[in-house]
């Protein structure tokens, strides 16, 4: 794939950068983006995931997803799909862990339909609610991971939380799937050494195993995931 050659000082600069593209987009073009996205994602990492599924064992697997703000991937149709196939879907929240140190934790969502009821977070996402079904995150056999920008090699710039970079840290066994438009993936990314990667970039156009380079091969997980 070709990157964008962009030179950014910090991660602050590529916050920026970021933001601007997105506020900057016409509704069409993230329509369109969007669609893309979901494409790639129903075309060929479910398909690709199922082929992995068995090599952890999980025959019906449970994913983690995403509620999206308004500037991220819209995942409705995605998220439909998943449940027609049984998947079982796993949602984060906000909680207080040990002291005051805020974690991302999972919850399975107990109905798939519209009726659903979601609590509201502290950044006004919408998050499970605290009495549903809780998930430990590496009981997932992958999830998807939002962020402003990323690299091929699955850099990844998030919006300065770190809410998903303590989670991946601990969290090493399910495969990371990072979900971004192609015009903000760029060949160098000034991370720090806490940031972390994701093993799958989707994009309009397709998905890229950023461990590789390449295209996802069916039955191939990536190193060092599911075990």
């Amino acid at each position: 794939m070709t990157a964008l050659a962009t030179a950014f000082k910090d991660s602050i600069e590529v916050r920026a950068h970021a933001r601007r593209y997105l506020r900057a987009r016409a509704p069409e073009e993230k329509i369109q983006s969007d669609a893309g996205i979901q494409k790639t994602l129903i075309g060929s990492v479910l398909p690709w995931l199922e082929s992995v599924a068995p090599l952890a064992g999980d025959r019906k697997f449970t994913l983690g997803l995403i509620r999206p703000i308004p500037s991220e991937p819209e995942l409705t149709l995605f998220e439909k799909v998943c449940e027609q196939q049984g998947l079982r879907l796993a949602y984060p929240r906000l909680t207080l862990s040990s002291g005051d140190a805020v974690a991302l934790r999972y919850y399975i969502r107990p109905d798939p339909g519209p009726n659903c009821v979601w609590a509201k977070g502290p950044h006004g996402i919408d998050e499970p609610q605290a009495d549903w079904e809780a998930c430990p995150a590496d009981s997932m056999l992958a999830l998807l991971v939002p962020g402003l920008a990323f690299s091929p090699r699955g850099d990844r710039i998030g919006r300065g939380g770190g809410y998903f970079d303590r989670l991946l840290f601990k969290c090493t066994r399910p495969i990371r799937i990072g979900l971004v438009p192609g015009d903000l993936i760029f060949d160098q990314l000034p991370t720090q050494s806490w940031d972390q990667r994701v093993d799958i970039l989707v994009r309009e156009t397709g998905a890229i195993n950023c461990h590789t380079g390449g295209v996802l091969e069916f039955g191939v997980a990536p190193q060092g995931r599911l075990g």
